[in-house]
C-alpha cells in the first residue's frame, strides 16, 4: 500500500470533485458500504446517461484515467455495453500549455537555448495531448523536423493518480464480490506498464529504429529519429506529412485507390503480427498517414507488442481457424494457451461452438475478426484461462484496423484480406528447408558432441570407479556391464551421425547452386561417410 500524503488527498478531493460534478458521486458513497457495491442497479435511461458523462469524465481527469478508460475498453464483461461503446470514443485532447513554458522546458532538457538548436519553431502546437504536444521545426542542418514534447509536471500527476488508483483497486478487490471475481489489481498493473512506457520518450524513439531497421514493406514510411535532441521527455523526429487515413474524401481527390490501400495496410498490419512478431499497436487515424504516391506513414510508437514465436504460431492457426470456424481446432488452441492440467475439453469446446454458431451463416466481408477474437478472450476468461496480454492487444490493434478497413471501403473485411496471408505464412513454414549454412552449423556441433560423448561417458565411468559401492557385485561381471553398454553408447552415436546425414540431404541438396549441385553434393558425401569410417575406427575397434 502506498502512504497517503497529502498532496494524495488533495488530488483525491479534486478527483471526489469531479465524479460528483458528472453524476458519479453515488460510487463514493457505496466506497464507505463495500456489500452495496454488488447490488448497484441503473435504469437504462440513467446507464446511457451516465456512459456519455464517464467519458466526458475521464478526459477531464487526465492521461491515467484516459489511460484506464482505454484500459477498460478492452474488458467487454466489466461494465454495460453503452459504457463499452463510449469509452471507445475516448479523445486525449487537451488545452495546450503556453509555449513560453514549454520552450522554457526544452532548454532545460537539452542544455542549450532554443535558437542554438533549431532554426525555425512553430509556436502553435499540431497536437495537444494530456502527455506530450508535438510541434513543427527546422533544425541548424535545415532538416524539417517535429518536436514531441513532454507536459510539464506529467510525470508526478500520473505517479499520484496510480497511487490513489492503487488504493481503491485494492479496496475493491478485498471488499467485494464483484472485486474478488474481476481483480481489478490486474487491470491496475496493465495500466501500469502501459503509461510508464508512454512516459518514456527513449523507449518510443527505440521502437521507430527497430521499425526502421525492419522495413521490407515497400510503402511503408518511418520518421527518422534525431537521437542528439532526444531524450526521455523530448523526442525529434523527422517531418514526414501526408493526408490522414481517415480523411477518405480528400485521398479520393488525391487519387488515392482506397480499394489498394485498405490491403497494403492490412499486409501491413498482419505480417507484421504474425511474421515479425513486432507490431505498431496503436493503429487510430490520428497515427497513419498516405502520401500522394499511396505510401503508408505511421507515426506515434509509444506503444508496440512482441509476440515470441510459440504465440506466432498460436496466432496463425487461430486465425485460420476463426476464419475457417472450425471450433474443434480454436478450442485446442485455447486449451494449448491455458497450459493447465485440470481444464474440461468438453465445456470449452461447448462454449467455443456457441460463439461460432452466431458467427455461421454472417459472410466473411461483414465479420468482425477482432470482435469475434475479443469473445474469445472472454471466453478464456471464463473458464479461468490466463490469456498472454500481447494477445489482448492483438484484438485491440486489429479492432482498430477494422475500423480503418471499413472506412476506407465497406465492401472489405479484415478476416477475408488476413485468411490467404496467414495460411501462405503457415505453408512456407511447413515446406521452408533450412540453410546450408545452418545444416551444416547443426552437422558440425553434432559430432563436435559426438566426438566428445566416449571421453564423457568414460570419464563418467571412472567416478563411478572411484566410489566405494556396498552392492556385492563382481569385478568382472561389472567391468563386461560397463564394456557392454559404453559399446552400445558408442554405436548409438555412429547410427545419430549417419542418420543426420540422411534427413539433413534435401535440405543441403536444396541449398546447392544449381548449375554445381551434383558435383558439390557427391564432395559432401564422399567427406562425411570418410569422416563417420574414421569415427567407427576410432571409438569402435
Amino acid at each position: 500500500m502506498f502512504p497517503l500524503t497529502p498532496k494524495h488527498l488533495s488530488r483525491f478531493r479534486e478527483i471526489a470533485r469531479i465524479f460528483t460534478e458528472f453524476g458519479f458521486g453515488f460510487i463514493l458513497t457505496y466506497l464507505k458500504r463495500p456489500a452495496a457495491l454488488d447490488k448497484v442497479e441503473i435504469n437504462e435511461y440513467r446507464l446511457i446517461e451516465l456512459a456519455g458523462n464517464l467519458r466526458e469524465m475521464l478526459e477531464k481527469l487526465g492521461p491515467t484515467f484516459i489511460k484506464l478508460g482505454q484500459v477498460l475498453s478492452t474488458q467487454r464483461d466489466l461494465l454495460p455495453k453503452p459504457f463499452q461503446a463510449e469509452l471507445e470514443k475516448l479523445q486525449d485532447r487537451v488545452t495546450p500549455v503556453p509555449f513560453e513554458v514549454i520552450a522554457s522546458y526544452i532548454e532545460k532538457n537539452l542544455g542549450s537555448p532554443l535558437h542554438d538548436i533549431f532554426i525555425e519553431f512553430d509556436e502553435n502546437p499540431i497536437a495537444s495531448a494530456s502527455i506530450g504536444q508535438v510541434y513543427r521545426a527546422k533544425l541548424k542542418n535545415g532538416k524539417n523536423v517535429v518536436v514531441k514534447v513532454k507536459r510539464p509536471g506529467v510525470d508526478e500527476l500520473i505517479k499520484t493518480d496510480l497511487q490513489i488508483l492503487y488504493q481503491i483497486a485494492s479496496f475493491i478487490q478485498n471488499k467485494t464480490n464483484w472485486g474478488k471475481i474481476n481483480k481489478p489489481l490486474r487491470m491496475w498493473e496493465e495500466l501500469k506498464s502501459s503509461l510508464e512506457r508512454e512516459l518514456d520518450y527513449t523507449g518510443e524513439a527505440r521502437n521507430i529504429e527497430n521499425f526502421r531497421q525492419n522495413i521490407k514493406y515497400k510503402k511503408l514510411i518511418i520518421p527518422e529519429v534525431f537521437w542528439n535532441f532526444t531524450n526521455e521527455n523530448i523526442l525529434v523526429l523527422e517531418a514526414v506529412y501526408g493526408i490522414k487515413v481517415s480523411e477518405r474524401f480528400q485521398l479520393i481527390e488525391m487519387g488515392i485507390d482506397l480499394d489498394q490501400l485498405a490491403r497494403d495496410l492490412v499486409e501491413i498490419f498482419i505480417l507484421q503480427i504474425l511474421e515479425d512478431g513486432y507490431f505498431h499497436a496503436d493503429p487510430h487515424p490520428g497515427n497513419i498517414a498516405i502520401t500522394p504516391l499511396g505510401d503508408i506513414i505511421l507515426y506515434d510508437f509509444g506503444m508496440v507488442g512482441f509476440l515470441n514465436p510459440w504465440l506466432r504460431e498460436i496466432l496463425i492457426t487461430l486465425l485460420i481457424s476463426v476464419v475457417r470456424k472450425d471450433f474443434a481446432r480454436i478450442s485446442e488452441l485455447l486449451i494449448e494457451l491455458s497450459q493447465r492440467q485440470d481444464i474440461i475439453p468438453a465445456e470449452i469446446k461447448k462454449d467455443v461452438r456457441e460463439i461460432l454458431n452466431r458467427y455461421y451463416f454472417v459472410p466473411l466481408s461483414s465479420l468482425s475478426l477482432g470482435e469475434l477474437l475479443k469473445e474469445l478472450l472472454n471466453l478464456a476468461q471464463k473458464h479461468e484461462i490466463i490469456i498472454p496480454p500481447e494477445i489482448v492487444l492483438v484484438a485491440k490493434t486489429i479492432i482498430a484496423l477494422e475500423g480503418i478497413v471499413k472506412n476506407l471501403n465497406s465492401n472489405l473485411s479484415v478476416a477475408e484480406l488476413a485468411e490467404p496471408l496467414a495460411t501462405n505464412l503457415l505453408r512456407k513454414r511447413i515446406f521452408k528447408f533450412p540453410s546450408f549454412k545452418k545444416v551444416a552449423l547443426d552437422l558440425y556441433n553434432l559430432v563436435d558432441k559426438l566426438f566428445a560423448l566416449p571421453g564423457m561417458l568414460e570419464s563418467s565411468l571412472a567416478n563411478l570407479e572411484k566410489a566405494k559401492f556396498t552392492l556385492k557385485i563382481e569385478e568382472r561381471q561389472l567391468e563386461r556391464q560397463v564394456t557392454s553398454f559404453a559399446k552400445s553408447i558408442q554405436f548409438l552415436a555412429i547410427v545419430i551421425f549417419y542418420a543426420a546425414y540422411f534427413l539433413g540431404s534435401p535440405a543441403i541438396l536444396n541449398a546447392l547452386p544449381a548449375d554445381q549441385k551434383g558435383k558439390i553434393f557427391i564432395f559432401i558425401t564422399v567427406v562425411y561417410f570418410t569422416g563417420g569410417y574414421i569415427l567407427w575406427k576410432k571409438h569402435l575397434l
